[in-house]
Parts: structure tokens; sequence; C-alpha cells
């Protein structure tokens, strides 16, 4: 799975969306509320007019204007009511998994072609009204809606820059300051969501929750199975989720998990939303299959080999070392040291 798409899955969701920016922009003020969101298209359009000699030239010919129309994809967008007073505002929201030199520059084009969108809104609807406000394009009480661009950052190198245009820009030694008045600036609000610390994770109310803690303890266990416990409970996206884990810690255990959520909502017809039952499922599954498989490989090529295939079985799981040692016990009929010795010769 590329994690770009995975990513964008979940953030989807208007009810995680929604969670991401009253934690990141509002200082987890439930401003934005999960039915005040609409998707929008996340493909947009602009077009270059070239007022140029046109022979042989491709694209649309009209009145000696030639057209070059291009398209921009962004990653998740969402028109927001009535926010603060204003009829509605813009917030996209872009995943990125890397550093991006360009960033700046990529959030001027996504900003422009949804601003671009509102005022040919407008100049259609004035042309429908037969009002139209001519050379001004629109009219001087017409305004346009906010639109805001939040890049969010997994990657696990820190970005410094390119934080803002003019740290993609090279300027002359002399007179930067003048230069700088002159060009202007356009930066870009980026939150890096790897580490984030336990005052801002605390502030998550969504499924996005468990993934802050995931990015905050890495592949610790311990710790993961701490926050499964604590925010694994009630999940609504647990796809989504378990997708999100899968493409960060690389473990494809948790294919396994969605196949176990799959058959569970066939069988009762309801989704699963605790993944601790949906872990004790797997568990129980796992240990079936090890104590079946080493029983057979014991009776076949002899009881070690049985606890050894046994073992790594349940390694393959990642159950911690006393567990494997206290099943081995109770279903090879061991002694506590001779358990000890297998585990120590083939944990």
């Amino acid at each position: 799975m590329e994690k770009d798409v995975v990513i964008k899955s979940l953030l989807e969701m208007n009810d995680v969306f929604s969670d991401i920016v009253n934690v990141n922009i509002f200082h987890g003020k439930p401003v934005l509320k999960a039915d005040m969101l609409r998707a929008m298209p996340t493909e947009g359009h602009y077009t270059d007019l070239k007022w140029k000699d046109l022979q042989g030239a491709k694209g649309q010919k009209e009145d000696g204007i030639q057209k070059k129309h291009h398209s921009l994809f962004r990653d998740v967008l969402k028109e927001v009511d009535d926010l603060d007073g204003c009829c509605f505002a813009v917030i996209g929201q872009e995943s990125q998994t890397g550093i991006s030199n360009t960033m700046p520059v990529r959030v001027m084009g996504y900003n422009y072609v949804e601003y671009k969108r509102q005022i040919q809104k407008l100049m259609a609807e004035n042309r429908g009204n037969n009002h139209s406000a001519y050379t001004k394009e629109i009219h001087d009480n017409q305004k346009l809606c906010p639109v805001i661009t939040i890049v969010l950052y997994f990657g696990l190198e820190e970005w410094t820059k390119p934080l803002t245009l003019l740290d993609m820009l090279r300027l002359p030694d002399d007179n930067q300051t003048i230069w700088k008045e002159l060009i202007g600036d356009y930066s870009i609000r980026l939150i890096p969501m790897r580490n984030q610390p336990e005052e801002i994770r605390n502030l998550y109310q969504s499924d996005y929750r468990l993934i802050a803690e995931y990015l905050a303890c890495c592949n610790d266990k311990k710790e993961l199975d701490k926050a499964i416990q604590k925010y694994g409970r009630n999940l609504l996206h647990m796809e989504e989720v378990l997708d999100m884990l899968e493409v960060f810690s690389g473990d494809r255990h948790y294919e396994k998990l969605k196949e176990i959520c799959y058959e569970q909502a066939k069988k009762t017809g309801e989704k699963v939303q605790d993944m601790c039952l949906l872990l004790d499922m797997y568990w129980n599954d796992g240990v079936e299959h090890g104590i079946k498989q080493g029983m057979e490989c014991g009776m076949e090529r002899g009881m070690e080999r049985g606890i050894e295939v046994f073992i790594q079985t349940f390694q393959e799981l990642k159950r911690t070392m006393e567990d494997t040692r206290q099943l081995i016990i109770e279903k090879f009929s061991l002694s506590p040291e001779q358990a000890d010795e297998y585990m120590k010769k083939y944990w």
C-alpha cells in the first residue's frame, strides 16, 4: 500500500479531518465539527492564455488566444459551512512523508486554483443575472471566502526549510530588504505529526488519537499496547486505522487483523470497533494455529522440534516471551526449568 493513499483515506473522514484542524490550528477548541464539512473535488483546473502567433501551436484557438489547460491535484479538500460568521471557508490538508523543496509554491498553486474557482463562479452568477462587473470582473461587495492549506508532515527527517517562498529564492546580496519588500512572501502552515508532545496528543478526540500515540512511541510494543488498551476501544474507522498502522510499522500482521474484521462483520452484520477484542480474536486464532502446528511437528519429528515451531509461531505473532513460556509449559507439560532452556535456545 502507498503511504500517501493510506493517510489520505483516514484524513477524508470528517470527524478525523475536523479533529486534526481543531487540535493543530485552534489549540483543541472545537471550532470545526464533522457535520459542518462537505467534501470538494481534489482536482483543480487553471488555464494559461497566450497572446502570440499561433501558427502550428497546439491547444484551442479563439480570437488569437491560445488556451492551455492544466490540472492540479491535492490530497483532501473540505468546504466548511458557517465558520465564525463567514458563510464558508475552504480548508485543505496535504500529507507529506518526505520533505518537498517546492512546497510553498505548490501551496500557492492549490490556493490560487480555489480562489480562481470562486471568482469564476461569481462571474458566471453575475452574467446569469445580467449584472456583469465587466472589467472589474466581480463587484465591490462580492468577497471571496478564505482558503487555508495545512501541510501534515509524517516524515522522519526534520523539516526546517522551505517554509516560505523567500526560502526558495536566490536574492542579490545587496539591498535584500528592498527585494523582499518588492517580492512579498508566502508562508505555509506545516505541522510535524511525529512525536507530538503529550499535551498536544491529549487534545485529539477522534480515531487519530491512536495514530498520534503510535507515531510518538513508534515500535515500542509495551507503549503501543497501552495506547491500544486506552484509545482503541471504540474506533469508528477500524480499517483505515489498521492500514495506517501497517504502512508506518511495516508489520503485515495488521493485514490479518483486517481479514478478521471482514469475517466478523459477515458473521454478525456489525463492524468491529474494539481493537482489543480484535487482537484477542487474532491471539486466540494464533494460539490454536501454533498449538496445532507445534503438536503435529512434535509428533512427526520429535517434541523438541515441535516446541521450536511453537515458539517461532508466537514470535511472529509478536507475543511476549513470558506468554510464550507459560504456554509451552501448559501445552507440552514442561517444568519451568525445561521451558527456560527451550526459550533460551529458540527465542
